[in-house]
């Protein structure tokens, strides 16, 4: 990807396979006129009209090297946010180390111009930014966006966040605790505190040597096994008939369900 503009492109617009009909021939005799357009428009420095025909070119006839020159143009069109997608996208479509690595490159020396938000939270967890659902996945936390006002929805949060070029902010994506989880946690603890309140029950009992003390210690045993058995119960009903999944509606306010 180093030299000229146009001997870097060029050889993206020789056919990579026969010409199967006058349709494929078609498409790829537009591609290149697109193409020419936008190679004309780049000398000329309408960086706007080459970033328009160069995509045009590219969604008709895919090539690394017709990716680099829209990323190039819309980089010097002031388009830091297409910039930075297509030279990510390049990043993954180019077909050397070296071009992919370069791409990264371009990629990354953008983000200056540029907002970060970091979704932090669980695999699977979700979020909206402007309106756009996401899931998040381990290697995709990262959104990149254009600085200015982006509405943020969580199932913790909904809020407009006036980001700057260059800033950085995390957000939590994951779901807030709910009463069930809630039930399930003290259902745990109870079932724990049961297991020791029978454990020192039944001892006491059998090491008492007055009849009350024992008489306590057999309560304490009883009452611990009525505690271990109706929180087993909850947990047996609360695994049987699982909550359905919080839906979160993008644009709409969350609510805790």
């Amino acid at each position: 990807m180093r030299g000229p503009l146009a001997e870097r492109a060029a050889p993206s617009l020789r056919p990579s396979a026969p010409e199967r009909d006058d349709t494929d021939l078609a498409v790829r005799r537009e591609a290149e006129a697109a193409f020419a357009d936008g190679e004309a428009a780049f000398e000329r420095g309408d960086y706007a009209t080459a970033s328009v025909r160069f995509a045009r070119a590219q969604a008709l006839s895919p090539h690394p090297w017709t990716l680099y020159n829209l990323a190039l143009s819309q980089s010097r069109s002031g388009d830091a946010l297409a910039a930075f997608h297509s030279f990510d996208a390049l990043s993954h479509a180019a077909t050397t180390d070296g071009e992919r690595t370069e791409a990264a490159r371009e990629r990354d020396a953008l983000l200056p111009l540029l907002a970060t938000v970091e979704l932090g939270g669980p695999v699977g967890s979700r979020a909206c930014i402007d309106g756009v659902a996401l899931v998040i996945v381990e290697d995709q936390r990262r959104r990149v966006l254009a600085p200015g006002v982006h509405r943020v929805t969580t199932m913790r949060s909904d809020d407009n966040l006036a980001l700057a070029a260059g800033q950085r902010v995390h957000v939590d994506a994951s779901a807030p605790r709910t009463r069930r989880d809630r039930r399930r946690a003290w259902a745990g603890l109870t079932i724990g505190g049961g297991v020791v309140a029978v454990g020192g029950g039944i001892a006491g009992a059998v090491l008492a040597e007055r009849p009350v003390a024992q008489g306590l210690a057999g309560a304490a045993a009883v009452g611990g096994a009525v505690a271990v058995i109706a929180a087993a119960v909850r947990l047996a009903h609360d695994t049987r008939n699982p909550a359905a999944p919080a839906v979160l509606h993008c644009g709409d306010a969350p609510t805790e369900p």
